[in-house]
């Protein structure tokens, strides 16, 4: 879980208090086709396309523009294909939808805000309904066939002005976090130079000349009892933007771990995703518990002569040059341990390393109790 989940998390919990559980509420529940008219987006021809205009949303967002609208009325646009699939979002300005997404095209009733639809279908969580294979999709039948909760409008209206106000204290929140980073930022390039730009006074050291690179792997999802009752923690490459990881989406078996070739890392180990899409690929984390990985994340095991929060953020600096040193043509490969190991730093004396990490401490102290006061303000 990130900092921002938490922000979801109190909208969960309002949700529970206001509505009962999502299946099983005191109000009454409606089929999808009875409530909605869903439809698949459609494909914009490149000569189309323009760099501004009406949007083009696919399953993640904007994707181009265009200068003729698909819709003009408020709708809910949702990610049919791939990595984004199953995502939500509301989209009330004129826009175009390709094929990637499902949208709203109409509502057959006046009982429901579009805005709490928009809350509702989030909670319902639309990533159960893709299918298994390698680029996932899902179609238009299970979101008409699921139920529907329909409280009164005034129920509605009300959680709605709890999730604005959540959603304005994310945007503060995000924005005051984005200044402690730059301060973190900051505070390294002046202890220790810029390594984008091999500015720093102290010599540059490889990855491999001070640490081990190791790749995880995934136990084979066929087989229940490498998954079912497991304790150990797994991190897939997706959950790598938590920065900090201290709990993992699944976790395997003792008998999953024997059967593939993954290693569990101590607490304090750099990780780096060495493939994903979006901006997967390079972006660093740190675990904060003991773990094991899948084989598109590196575990960076150092020595002592490395302070793990000054690599994070020595690494977490180059991010856009880790990319750009992919395999592939034009970078669009992955990264590999070799790649990795290859990656240089500035290694200054560890007892510098330390004093940047007390003070990476101490804004990660401020942030915390900044979340919290925001979060108890919302809970009053």
């Amino acid at each position: 879980m990130t900092e921002l989940d938490y922000f979801d998390t109190l909208i969960k919990s309002r949700f529970t208090e206001m509505f009962g559980d999502i299946k099983q509420s005191p109000y009454p529940f409606k089929r999808g086709y009875q409530l909605f008219k869903f439809s698949s987006g459609k494909f914009l021809e490149e000569s189309k396309r323009t760099i501004d205009g009406i949007p083009v949303y696919g399953g993640n967002g904007i994707s181009w523009y265009t200068d003729t609208p698909l819709l003009t009325s408020p709708t809910i646009v949702i990610g049919r294909v791939g990595v984004y699939c199953g995502n939500v979002r509301l989209v009330k300005d004129p826009c175009w939808v390709t094929d990637n997404a499902i949208y709203i095209k109409s509502f057959h009733t006046n009982d429901l805000e579009i805005e709490f639809v928009k809350q509702l279908m989030v909670l319902m969580d639309f990533h159960q309904y893709s299918d298994e294979s390698a680029q996932p999709k899902i179609t238009q039948k299970p979101l008409e066939e699921s139920e529907y909760i329909v409280p009164p409008i005034e129920l509605q209206r009300e959680f709605i002005n709890f999730c604005n106000q959540v959603d304005k204290s994310k945007v503060i929140y995000k924005e005051v976090v984005s200044k402690f980073d730059d301060l973190i930022k900051s505070r390294f390039i002046e202890m220790f130079g810029n390594p984008l730009y091999q500015t720093s006074d102290y010599a540059y050291a490889p990855i491999n000349s001070f640490a081990k690179c190791v790749a995880g792997a995934t136990p084979s999802t066929a087989v229940n009892e490498y998954w079912e009752g497991g304790d150990i923690p797994w991190l897939s490459s997706g959950e790598v933007n938590k920065g900090r990881i201290y709990s993992t989406e699944k976790t395997i078996t003792q008998k999953g771990y024997d059967n593939c070739s993954t290693h569990l890392v101590p607490a304090h180990t750099v990780l780096i995703a060495l493939a994903g899409q979006g901006k997967t690929r390079g972006t660093v984390a740190v675990a904060e518990i003991a773990l094991c990985t899948n084989q598109s994340i590196c575990s960076i095991l150092t020595d002592d002569s490395i302070d793990t929060d000054y690599l994070f953020h020595a690494l977490k600096i180059q991010y856009d040059r880790i990319r750009s040193m992919s395999n592939g043509d034009g970078g669009r490969g992955g990264l590999n341990l070799e790649i990795v190991g290859k990656i240089t730093v500035p290694k200054p004396p560890i007892e510098l390393q330390k004093q940047f990490a007390k003070f990476v401490n101490q804004v990660d102290k401020s942030k915390s109790i900044l979340l919290d006061s925001i979060l108890n303000s919302l809970k009053t």
